[in-house]
């Protein structure tokens, strides 16, 4: 067992308190946004999205990346650029460039979301199918073939 130190900062690992003064130290992020771009957050995930049209294009939703990045700065806190990609739902997805700190931000087709596969289309089916292998590999662990 290793020998007591002094914590002069934090919280200790584990703790209850860890999420709990971790949303509250972001709860202001929503408000730094631009007019039509809105988020969801669970934990330390974020997720922007906005409708986008014609004449508005790619800029507002990248106004928005550009208002976290900024506002992640101040904050003190960094952004997992390869960790960050982007998921265009719709009929005829337009595939408009994103970039976080001048790199371009990965578009992916299906991505996972809070445990789910998601996919552009917001059809489950690469979800279930992966949920379906799950199970077929853990009863094959079972009852041999």
């Amino acid at each position: 067992m290793s020998s007591p130190r002094i914590a002069r900062c934090g919280v200790p690992q584990g703790s209850v308190l860890s999420p709990v003064l971790f949303g509250i130290y972001v709860n202001d992020l929503p408000t730094v946004l631009p007019p039509g771009v809105k988020c969801k957050q669970f934990a330390d995930d974020l997720k922007l999205y906005t409708i986008i049209d014609k004449t508005s294009g790619n800029k507002l939703l990248q106004s928005g990346i550009d208002s976290v990045l900024q506002w992640s700065s101040l904050a003190k806190l960094s952004l997992n650029d390869d960790k960050t990609v982007c998921l265009t739902i719709g009929n005829n997805p337009r595939t408009l460039d994103y970039k976080i700190n001048n790199k371009s931000i990965r578009r992916e087709n299906v991505t996972r979301d809070l445990g789910f596969l998601v996919s552009t289309k917001l059809d489950f089916t690469k979800h279930w199918q992966s949920a379906i292998n799950k199970a077929k590999y853990i009863m094959s662990q079972f009852l041999p073939v």
